[in-house]
């Protein structure tokens, strides 16, 4: 219920310069690339900054009601749009300098254009074909059309083929440059008129043709020009099937019905590696029609991105597959899986096939995937009112992949344990993650499909749009799972750690203010069948967003800073020393070093309530050029701001006011909402960690953690006693740590108990505590764990662990047991077919106290006794562990040649173990190590800097040395 007017039963004077909506709440009820995650907050923001409205849900499941009226009101909004207005920004723009319209209610009369990357640096020329030197295609040449055709051998693990490559030649030119890299050509290229040779086909002689590996182009120089028109080109080549995941790659799996290892080929061709399957023009500017024809042999079947055309012999052994015409695409989603998997499949209301593909043993375990698959299709195509852009989604789960997903059109590639899912391994977090990640993998489908990019630097375009989606997709399939405060709590608080470091990046720097699902989000339906087809961009989005609000919001101007700045802000509250009833908001950057005033500011829709009237929340907006903001804050009464931490901000109080919030949190916790307690734990641990707080005050708020038995403020709370936790071991504070946190902890492991019953979220906080108890020595949670391994391992076919307590029984047994239960594990492990439950083992064994078990572990993951992927994963969880974290870094350093060989480099095993040093000794010796090991050639991989992980070791030194003895007496001070 909306009071635009102060009730009369109200005691506090707010004061009416404010211009505040006054929102009754609710009772309270008990009950996804950073740089995407942080735009959903963007996007929610936006939302609310046009409706101005917050309403106190009494659930999370009612955002999803409040998303579809939302969409209901918009459809109409921007239909009468022909074409999209010039609000833009600048081309480039220096950090910090520029200042666009500073009121952004106001729509700026000048156009211009947002680019966030640093600008490109071209090579040195080195070819005598100037076009050549550029690290971007020319554009007098246009791609339309692709007719391809591969052979792919799985038992020699390469293919060959040819492509044929329609051409719209927009200016004379004698050079014809593509993309193509790791492919041998087997002939010279034919450059036509006609792409089937007739009698008036005419050839135009090729001059030279060959490499050009700086820009990773193949070009055809011809002795006469080609006039405007369009030509055909011909490339004939072959290529060893990759091993490292890219391009065309084959892979191998274990075969459980007779322990053969089988082999099979999927593609990966995002960001640029189609160019390692066909010659193409490998950008994203460059979209066109691909046909695609593949020849495999008579056992294996095939899947791209369209329906198959028809299946017809080839030669011995061997069938050809034709796929229909793809839509205009760029290269990246080009796909092409070859496999000898089984499917279920079931059709959408609008009657496009959806189907789950997997191994033979386990394919049934996609089924509710594709529940999941077929309502979120038919959910979207309702509200966004335009149907699937294809007509068939095939969802393939590979067992082995390097990513988590990737979604091409058409084909949306899973890991395993991303898509399966069995009763008797899969927990409530992994049954959440499978509705989730379905539900980003088919927004897709509209927002990365349907929308194409011109450039890179509008990735995150696409990228953010499907990360909203999956939170609205996921939460209309399972409303009861609280998805969107679990995102807060999982997803926006890790982005703002992570964020707050010095060496962010400006790249859409997040923003999120004020969560209401109103108007203009559904301009999206508009937005998507004016630019179907078309290239997306900022300035079309906010172009239409600006419109939604009927230009009463300058929604480009609002982003600016958002989007040209590195980092977020923090609000600082203060009395107004000139008046008692009122207070001082005043923005800064925040960073995990210093809080620095080279800033611009943002705009900041602000939200805060009072504890003399929990259930109204207010609202305003910071100008990013206001030194200070003044707002209302009745005398005698705390205040809380960041309603729910759906601002993409960070609030510090005076001590007062912490000591009055935490008092308030012991005595009566339900006048605040659990994602409101969550996020003042959260601010005030990351303030404490920087010295901006005591940590008295977040601690003191744990003490009601006793009486908490619901997921959110625990998720949080527990993640930053985890660090604290991690930065004690193998010193003395750890104890007084143990000590207090099981204190804590052991009252609501009474209450949860060890049954896997209650609801979903019920579940997913048993999990947590009951896996912290055990870590930290609950002699009830030893004894569950172990009794429950032994006799798992006296009878694993009739011993039935409860799926939300697997991972707490394998990390516990193997902890508190002995070599017997670890060699156990170790051989169910290597022959799991279940890749969650495999997943859950490899992290257990890594919990051995015995030293010889870890060092076999890591011995055996750069061998060919473990998958050559797990290696890293190992190396960090062993690392993690107390007595494996000597072990695993004695290992690296013992093994460089290995790492060098891989990598190229030793740093990235170096960032995976020395997150966690917090020594000098350390820090010297991590130094040491990198210098003395530089780099080689560097292969295709996201390398850490060096500067970055010395400056992870160095902060951890810091924070050691300016809070342990502080904390250490704190939880000694506490334990009664």
């Amino acid at each position: 219920m909306i009071e635009k007017d102060r009730q009369q039963s109200e005691k506090t004077d707010i004061s009416k310069e404010d211009k505040i909506i006054i929102i009754k709440r609710l009772p309270c009820s008990n009950t996804r690339w950073i740089l995407a995650i942080t735009i959903v907050v963007l996007l929610i923001a936006i939302i609310g900054l046009v409706v101005g409205l917050i309403p106190r849900s009494s659930s999370q499941s009612q955002v999803g009601t409040q998303i579809v009226t939302t969409v209901s009101s918009i459809k109409s909004t921007i239909q009468t749009q022909s074409s999209p207005s010039k609000i833009t920004f600048p081309t480039t723009l220096p950090i910090n300098t520029r200042k666009p319209t500073d009121d952004y209610n106001t729509i700026p009369s000048t156009p211009d254009r947002v680019s966030t990357h640093a600008p490109i640096t071209n090579p040195i020329p080195t070819s005598k074909y100037p076009a050549m030197n550029n690290p971007r295609l020319p554009k007098q040449i246009i791609p339309v059309q692709y007719w391809f055709q591969l052979e792919i051998n799985v038992k020699n693990l390469n293919f060959s083929g040819y492509n044929i490559i329609e051409l719209n030649v927009t200016s004379p030119t004698k050079l014809i440059i593509v993309h193509a890299k790791q492919l041998t050509m087997t002939a010279v290229p034919q450059v036509s008129n006609t792409r089937v040779a007739t009698a008036n086909t005419i050839y135009y002689p090729v001059k030279e043709h060959g490499y050009y590996f700086p820009n990773q182009y193949y070009y055809v120089a011809l002795k006469d020009s080609l006039n405007v028109g369009i030509y055909y080109i011909k490339y004939q080549f072959q290529a060893p099937l990759s091993r490292d995941f890219r391009g065309l790659y084959a892979y191998h799996y274990t075969r459980q019905s007779d322990q053969l290892k089988i082999w099979a080929v999927a593609s990966q061709s995002q960001p640029n590696y189609a160019r390692r399957i066909i010659p193409c023009f490998d950008e994203p500017s460059f979209p066109a029609v691909f046909v695609a024809s593949v020849i495999v042999s008579m056992d294996y079947s095939a899947i791209s991105n369209t329906e198959i055309l028809d299946i017809q012999p080839y030669s011995v052994n061997k069938i050809r597959i034709r796929f229909d015409p793809t839509h205009r695409m760029p290269s990246y989603f080009l796909s092409i899986i070859v496999h000898n998997f089984r499917r279920i499949q079931q059709k959408t209301r609008a009657g496009s096939s959806i189907r789950i593909w997997a191994r033979r043993a386990i394919y049934q375990d996609g089924q509710n995937a594709l529940t999941a698959a077929v309502n979120i299709t038919n959910y979207f195509e309702k509200i966004l009112a335009i149907n699937s852009p294809s007509n068939k989604q095939d969802h393939v789960a590979l067992p082995t992949f390097t990513a988590d997903t990737t979604a091409n059109w058409g084909v949306l590639i899973y890991r395993e344990d991303f898509l399966l899912d069995n009763n008797s391994y899969s927990s409530s977090k992994q049954q959440q993650r499978i509705a989730v990640t379905v539900a980003y993998q088919i927004a897709q489908m509209w927002f990365g499909s349907l929308l194409t990019i011109r450039k890179w630097n509008d990735l995150w375009l696409p990228e953010s749009l499907s990360c909203f989606f999956e939170i609205v997709g996921a939460a209309y399939y399972q409303p009861t799972f609280q998805l969107m405060g679990q995102f807060i709590v999982d997803h926006v608080q890790l982005a703002q750690r992570t964020e707050g470091v010095l060496n962010s990046y400006p790249l859409v720097s997040a923003t999120e203010h004020s969560l209401t699902f109103s108007d203009p989000i559904y301009c999206h339906k508009d937005y998507l069948k004016y630019h179907a087809y078309r290239f997306a961009n900022a300035a079309s989005l906010f172009n239409a967003l600006t419109k939604a609000t009927k230009h009463q919001k300058n929604v480009a101007n609002f982003m600016h800073p958002w989007i040209t700045q590195r980092g977020y802000p923090i609000v600082i509250v203060q009395r107004d020393p000139q008046n008692i009833d009122g207070a001082i908001l005043t923005q800064l950057p925040f960073t995990s070093s210093v809080w620095s005033k080279n800033s611009d500011g943002w705009h900041i829709p602000f939200t805060w309530y009072y504890g003399s009237s929990p259930n109204n929340i207010y609202q305003k907006v910071i100008n990013r050029t206001s030194a200070t903001t003044k707002i209302s804050w009745p005398r005698n009464t705390w205040i809380k701001a960041n309603f729910n931490q759906y601002g993409y901000y960070r609030v510090n109080y005076p001590l007062s006011n912490w000591h009055a919030i935490s008092s308030a949190l012991q005595s009566n916790p339900h006048q605040m909402t659990k994602l409101d307690i969550s996020s003042l734990m959260d601010d005030a641990f990351e303030l404490a960690s920087l010295r901006n707080l005591s940590y008295s005050i977040p601690l003191n708020m744990t003490k009601y953690l006793k009486q908490e038995t619901t997921y959110l403020p625990w998720k949080t709370a527990n993640v930053h006693m985890m660090n604290i936790m991690q930065a004690f071991l193998l010193r003395p504070s750890y104890n007084a740590f143990k000590n207090y946190y099981t204190k804590i902890l052991t009252p609501v492991i009474t209450v949860v108990g060890y049954q896997d019953t209650g609801h979903h979220n019920h579940k997913l906080l048993r999990s947590l505590v009951v896996n912290s108890a055990c870590l930290l020595g609950n002699q009830s949670c030893i004894n569950y764990a172990l009794t429950m391994f032994r006799n798992y391992m006296n009878n694993p076919a009739n011993t039935a662990i409860p799926a939300n307590l697997r991972s707490v029984v394998f990390r516990y047994g193997i902890r508190y047991g002995g070599d017997a239960e670890w060699n156990f594990l170790y051989n169910h492990f290597k022959h799991a077919s279940n890749l969650n439950d495999k997943i859950r083992m490899m992290r257990a064994l890594s919990f051995s106290t015995q030293k010889a078990n870890l060092q076999r572990y890591l011995n055996d993951s750069i061998a060919d006794t473990l998958n050559p992927s797990y290696t890293l994963t190992i190396l960090d969880w062993v690392a993690q562990q107390d007595i494996g974290r000597s072990i695993a870094w004695n290992f690296v350093r013992a093994n460089k040649k290995y790492f060098m060989n891989r990598f190229g480099t030793v740093r990235v095993p170096t960032a995976s173990i020395s997150k966690h040093f917090n020594t000098q000794f350390l820090f010297n010796q991590v130094q040491q190590f990198m210098t003395a090991n530089p780099d080689k050639k560097v292969n295709e991989f996201p390398l850490p800097k060096k500067q970055t992980i010395l400056f992870k070791v160095q902060k951890n030194i810091d924070w050691l040395q300016h809070h342990e003895t502080t904390l250490q007496k704190w939880f000694n001070d506490n334990l009664k």
